[in-house]
């Protein structure tokens, strides 16, 4: 990755706010009270996490960050606030009634004692507003980059209808999932599950080769271009919806038969029945099969041809000439295209009218 082209980059994070808090020390007794460690603070320590911790990593790496997301009316959300603007991120917050989502932590030296999570569930007008705020800021031709960060706080009430805004526009979509169920980031660009997530959505795994397959069924299942699985200490997977064309050579005689050829009609023939078979058993793979039937085109072997019979064939053929071998060409740099993407199991037919299917 050019982490140059990152600097010039305008990215949107939309998500899940959360504010961390850490509170250490040391212990040294049990309380009297009950059995519990009793707690000696010494330091205290705030943090940005969810969504604005992505737009903290994102600034870090030079784009520029705008978040969008819901915060409370609080204390928590003031510190937010503060610590966006100390990481150069500039926001479109949404103020609820309810409490910024905060997770505060008491520490031990590396032993976490116990955890506290505040948070409610965001209203449907909070909800309202943050989507406001992100159809005034995807509009915008210089954020280039969508990022959903997801922690299932309830900022995100309708992912769908995020990543269609989005792709009205052509901004390019990443998602930080979460849960069990991805069918709502189905056409996202990239989605980043870690891989306990990826299993628990696509059932268990036993081996890479397993871990491929079932990446990329799961990226046909929600029309992905890229799926990429983070796993700790063993790195990171990418799999890549790559694209492929087959483009089979068969004739105008495979479709009309010819005096004397059963035996090379036939094959011509089997050529097409075999190209539609294929192209039913590669879609899924994103692998179009098709065919092109060139009819008689100027070659060494028509060449050879006798003048006389030559006419009488182009006699028949209503475009009144022979075919060039650029005209076979051109159809198969036309099959090759994205212009013929849900084009499938088809036969082209390159013969000046003489066959019309």
């Amino acid at each position: 990755m050019n982490l140059k082209l990152l600097s010039k980059g305008n990215v949107l994070v939309f998500g899940d706010i959360i504010l961390d808090r850490y509170i250490s020390g040391s212990v040294d007794r049990v309380s009297p009270e009950a059995p519990v460690p009793v707690l000696k603070p010494s330091d205290e320590d705030i943090r940005l996490g969810g969504a604005a911790n992505v737009a903290v990593n994102l600034s870090s790496l030079g784009s520029k960050v705008t978040l969008i997301g819901v915060t409370g009316k609080d204390v928590s959300s003031d510190q937010v606030r503060v610590l966006l603007e100390q990481n150069k991120i500039r926001n479109a917050l949404s103020k609820s009634v309810n409490p910024t989502i905060s997770k505060l932590r008491f520490l031990a030296g590396q032993q976490q004692l116990i955890r506290i999570d505040s948070e409610e569930e965001f209203t449907e007008a909070d909800w309202k507003s943050s989507l406001s705020n992100y159809k005034k800021h995807i509009r915008l031709e210089k954020n280039k980059v969508l990022v959903i960060s997801d922690y299932e706080k309830g900022t995100l009430k309708n992912i769908p209808l995020i990543i269609k805004e989005a792709k009205k526009l052509n901004k390019i979509i990443l998602v930080d999932p979460k849960g069990d169920d991805f069918s709502k980031y189905k056409s996202a660009n990239i989605i980043t599950p870690n891989f306990d997530e990826f299993v628990r959505v696509v059932g268990n795994i036993k081996g890479e080769a397993n871990v491929t397959s079932k990446g990329k069924e799961l990226i046909h299942s929600l029309k992905l271009s890229a799926l990429l699985i983070t796993r700790g200490s063993e790195g990171m997977t990418l799999l890549e919806n790559k694209k492929g064309k087959i483009i089979n050579i068969t004739s105008v005689v495979g479709h009309t038969g010819n005096l004397g050829q059963a035996n090379y009609t036939a094959s011509k023939a089997g050529i097409i029945a075999m190209s539609k078979s294929l192209a039913i058993e590669y879609a899924k793979k994103n692998i179009n099969v098709n065919c092109i039937s060139p009819g008689f085109i100027k070659t060494a072997m028509t060449d050879k041809i006798d003048e006389k019979f030559k006419d009488i064939i182009t006699s028949k053929i209503p475009s009144g000439r022979l075919g060039d071998p650029d005209d076979v060409a051109n159809a198969v740099l036309f099959l090759c295209s994205n212009q013929s993407n849900y084009i499938n199991g088809e036969t082209l037919h390159v013969n000046g009218g003489m066959y019309m299917a």
